[in-house]
């Protein structure tokens, strides 16, 4: 069965999504509908405009799509950089096909899986051109009782049939034929494995009667260790074409290794229901509760172990930042969470984010929380300033059909300014009414929305303001 998709983004206005933000078809709203609906998105305002479409087919073990891509640059005109002058990379058409994962020999684990495209990149203005690309990829998974490690290898070869050289600053563009290619190995081994133990309770069943009684049967801690290794090496590129990122695929060499402890309670419930009949009946639920969860990780690079690039102004630094992260809550109401990166070389919280939510099932949700970023000068990581600030955000329901949403951005130190979003709700099984006040750093605005059930709306009324 063949399929066809399509995506059309273009815009006439370089300003426009910037301008109208704002209300029920604005762009953070359509954004917001088209990834709940549909789990699609769609890119950011102040980038390109892409369009595409695709057809494909699927298979068993294997994938086959012929598409074609159009990005658009809403800059280019109105005043701007004349469209002539376009050097924006189109893809005309695209044909992937895709052999998915599956084993070579039935009895033996060792799985192979593999990836084609033949495309072709044109510009207006600059260069253009064939690119193929092969990534075969072997894999071998291992378990047993003691844990699991699945090491991988793949050779991604890529050629380039180049018809016309040159960039949008050139009077005109070069029409000269050339080839070239490129071959990058890439290897990937992860292992983990897991410890746990069951902590089971005793009780008295004459103390657990009636509705709304409940007790934990058992907690389990489980300790999961983790260790990743990857490794793609600094293969040079200059002299192939440059459409995307893909054809700068950046050197990485890195062991990642982490435990993460877990601790899930087992708890039971007596609750209550009305049969048929009229009688009342009592019985029990399960349920389960990640409580407490505590993972420490950290990175070693091994490329900026052997840097010997810039060493007189900075130090070799291949232990990245441990980061420490939390989540508790006993439960499930009240919630506690933690993330922070501390250096091993200046002994420093670099950055960190707390923050504690409430969940109340008749009330609403409400988290507060603090972020900050400290200065940073490390050989590929510079920050010159220190940023800080507290977040406040919840729902809260009101009287009746009334609720309510909010957000503030309080800025505690840094160049950041503050931001705050307060909306009032009139629910009705018909329609809704909302009213919606923001602030940023820029704008002021003051919306009314009239929305009919099923998701139709439109503002009833717009109003924007520099300066109250």
């Amino acid at each position: 069965l063949w399929r066809m998709r399509a995506d059309i983004d273009l815009v006439s206005d370089q300003d426009f999504l910037k301008e109208y933000d704002l209300g029920v078809s604005s762009f953070s709203n359509s954004r917001d509908s088209l990834f709940n609906e549909f789990s699609r998105d769609i890119q950011e305002k102040d980038l390109d405009r892409v369009s595409g479409a695709m057809i494909f087919r699927e298979w068993d073990r294997a994938s086959l799509f012929l598409s074609g891509r159009y990005q658009q640059n809403p800059r280019l005109g109105n005043g701007n950089t004349p469209r002539h002058k376009d050097s924006t990379v189109q893809t005309l058409p695209a044909l992937d096909v895709f052999m998915h994962k599956g084993r070579i020999i039935e009895d033996f684990p060792l799985e192979f899986e593999a990836s084609a495209q033949a495309t072709y990149k044109y510009r207006r203005e600059g260069t253009s051109g064939a690119r193929w690309d092969l990534v075969p990829k072997l894999s071998l998974p291992l378990s047993s009782e003691y844990g699991s490690v699945i090491a991988s290898a793949a050779l991604r070869s890529t050629w380039y049939t180049t018809e016309a050289t040159g960039h949008a600053d050139m009077e005109k563009t070069e029409r000269v034929k050339s080839d070239s290619s490129r071959q990058v190995v890439e290897v990937d081994v992860q292992a983990s494995t897991e410890v746990s133990r069951v902590y089971e309770f005793e009780y008295d069943d004459e103390d657990f009667v009636k509705p709304g009684d409940s007790r934990w049967l058992a907690v389990k801690h489980s300790v999961v260790p983790r260790v990743s290794y990857f490794k793609r090496p600094n293969e040079d590129q200059k002299g192939n074409p440059n459409y995307d990122s893909y054809d700068r695929l950046s050197p990485q060499h890195d062991l990642v290794y982490s435990v993460e402890n877990t601790f899930t309670r087992k708890r039971e419930s007596l609750l209550a229901r009305t049969n048929e009949d009229g009688s009342e009946e009592i019985y029990s639920q399960i349920d389960y509760l990640d409580m407490l969860r505590l993972r420490l990780q950290q990175t070693y690079d091994i490329r900026e172990s052997r840097r010997d690039d810039e060493r007189d102004v900075y130090e070799r630094r291949p232990f990245r930042d441990i980061i420490a992260e939390m989540y508790f809550s006993w439960d499930g109401v009240w919630g506690l969470n933690s993330k922070s990166y501390w250096s091993p070389y200046t002994g420093n919280i670099t950055r960190h984010e707390h923050g504690v939510s409430l969940n109340l099932a008749d009330w609403g949700t409400f988290y507060t929380g603090m972020d900050f970023w400290n200065k940073v000068n490390d050989y590929d990581n510079q920050r010159d300033y220190r940023l800080s600030r507290l977040t406040f955000r919840g729902d809260l329901n009101l009287y009746g059909p009334f609720s309510s949403r909010f957000y503030y951005y309080w800025p505690l130190h840094g160049t950041s300014e503050e931001e705050m979003g307060l909306e009032l709700i009139y629910n009705h099984q018909c329609f809704q009414l909302l009213t919606r006040f923001e602030k940023d750093e820029t704008d002021k605005s003051v919306m009314f929305f009239f929305a009919l059930g099923g998701g139709f709306g439109s503002p009833m009324s717009l109003y924007n303001f520099s300066d109250f």
